[in-house]
């Protein structure tokens, strides 16, 4: 079975929403590894969960933010690279720093952040890396094809 495939001309945007992706340094091969999905005047979320015993810190912060919040997101910040899975409190920790400071970047609670990560488990996450990368990540975020398909692109 081949993948499907769309041209980027017949992508369509939603309205109120810009997106990005940088280097933050998390994968070794330089790659984007750092994404960002905002929603301008924020939007209402709903998220469907694991129900494995091992969840990692940003399923357990992702479930909290949407509780306290009743579903109101202002951004999704996705990582690549570093699960953030079998991480214990201080991955917690660090899913919660990195919530916290793109939140005082985009002038909302913490817990309309919505955090996201893949990729190797058991490994520190790097959240000083992508602290130092969000500012970047968020200057260069862009409600244009170009960046849905910076979003979207596989590192």
């Amino acid at each position: 079975m081949t993948p499907l495939r769309r041209s980027p001309e017949k992508i369509r945007l939603p309205r109120g929403f810009s997106f990005s992706a940088v280097a933050a340094g998390i994968k070794v091969s330089g790659r984007p590894d750092l994404a960002l999905v905002e929603a301008a005047n924020g939007a209402s979320a709903a998220a469907l969960f694991t129900q494995n015993r091992v969840v990692a810190a940003p399923v357990e912060v992702g479930r909290a933010s949407l509780l306290s919040t009743g579903g109101r997101v202002r951004a999704v910040v996705v990582n690549s690279g570093n699960a953030n899975c079998a991480t214990g409190r201080a991955g917690i920790q660090a899913c919660e720093q990195v919530c916290r400071e793109a939140g005082d970047l985009f002038g909302v609670p913490a817990a309309e952040i919505f955090p996201s990560s893949t990729g190797i488990i058991g490994v520190r996450l790097p959240a000083e890396k992508i602290r130092a990368k969000l500012p970047e990540l968020i200057a260069a975020r862009s409600p244009s094809q170009r960046g849905v398909l910076a979003f979207a692109t596989p590192s």
